[in-house]
């Protein structure tokens, strides 16, 4: 039986959190997401794109080195055609793999009300809906679409379907949202949720100015002077997400201080974009493909066969596999050895290149 080392990093930061981008097409053009109009928005799979077979391998590599979360994000995973087939398959590991406890997915919600109650029974469990502004004519000007309202339900329809977490992301951006943090934490009054505000922070192509940043500061501030009754509910800097709570209410609030408190010393996540590349930060360039070594000729029939016939793989065929997992593991773990302490500043990463984030996954 093959022993697989867990993901470790030159600083001792054990990564137990993957995310796995499904596609790079959305519905809609957030102008801080995907800047480039022309991105395909058919429901297609592109053949660049990873298989349901390749994403199915790699997730059972991670999970058997120690990965207990998998995040789908986009792009709008929606548009995925095998997304519940590709959730059904990852359920199934959370009986080999008692450690691998939490599926979840990123979207924007505009399709999400259709399919909530099919994705609870495949196996999903959590779900954050991106929403940047309670005002359809703000919506309208940042996504290209009137969306406002299919958001909303996608919202009270994953509440209803009664998943185990329901977040809401919001970007604020200054001079275009700001104004509407109280709004956004009125929705925790009655709500079981948790909304994220997020500090807006720069791709390529999306125009990023220091002058948009609004800090997490100066949107705790706000809230306080409004809400003197906010609790926090955790020191540890080490989180990914600053959490508080006005006192009695149902729901929470979390901020995600990328830009000017960054959580790097905690950092337990990698990305697996959808083109197949690991990246080992959000806000480092450096990647590695893993479909590469998979989709090898001697590798790939090795792959399809080990996704049909799991359970019947012979010994010979299990040589096999361990080649492969060899190759993995070695380009793994060097990938993890050049991972920094900590990413850039704010300013610096404007001017360093970087994928879009629809192109890295959200």
């Amino acid at each position: 039986m093959r022993k697989f080392s867990k993901l470790i990093d030159n600083y001792g930061r054990i990564h137990d959190y993957l995310r796995i981008s499904l596609t790079e097409k959305c519905n809609l053009n957030c102008s801080y997401c995907m800047p480039n109009k022309n991105v395909p928005k058919n429901e297609t799979i592109l053949p660049n794109i990873v298989t349901s077979n390749e994403i199915l391998f790699l997730a059972d590599y991670f999970c058997q080195r120690g990965i207990q979360k998998i995040r789908l994000t986009g792009g709008e995973p929606l548009l995925r055609i095998d997304l519940l087939q590709i959730i059904k398959h990852l359920n199934d590991l959370k009986c080999e793999y008692k450690h691998f406890t939490e599926i979840g997915m990123t979207t924007n919600g505009v399709k999400f009300k259709k399919y909530a109650e099919n994705l609870k029974m495949a196996g999903l469990n959590s779900v954050n809906i991106s929403l940047d502004s309670l005002k359809s004519e703000r919506i309208l000007k940042l996504t290209g679409q009137a969306t406002f309202k299919h958001s909303m339900a996608a919202i009270i329809k994953a509440i209803e379907v009664g998943f185990k977490s329901v977040k809401v992301n919001c970007v604020v951006m200054k001079n275009f949202n700001e104004d509407e943090l109280c709004d956004f934490v009125e929705l925790t009054r009655y709500l079981p949720i948790e909304v994220r505000f997020i500090e807006y922070m720069p791709f390529s192509g999306n125009h990023w100015e220091l002058s948009k940043l609004f800090t997490f500061k100066q949107m705790l501030n706000i809230i306080k002077n409004s809400y003197p009754n906010l609790i926090c509910l955790n020191e540890n800097s080490f989180n990914i997400a600053k959490l508080f709570q006005v006192s009695g209410w149902l729901g929470k609030i979390g901020f995600i201080t990328s830009m000017t408190e960054n959580f790097c010393a905690g950092c337990s996540r990698l990305r697996l974009t959808a083109d197949g590349n690991l990246k080992i930060c959000l806000h480092d360039n450096y990647e590695v493909s893993l479909v590469k070594i998979l989709r090898n000729k001697m590798n790939s029939h090795i792959i399809d066969e080990w996704c049909n016939e799991k359970s019947n793989y012979n010994l010979k065929q299990s040589m096999q596999l361990n080649e492969i997992y060899d190759q993995l593991d070695q380009i793994v773990d060097q990938a993890l050895s050049k991972k920094s302490a900590s990413h850039k500043g704010a300013v610096q990463l404007a001017s360093s290149v970087n994928r879009s984030m629809v192109r890295i996954g959200g």
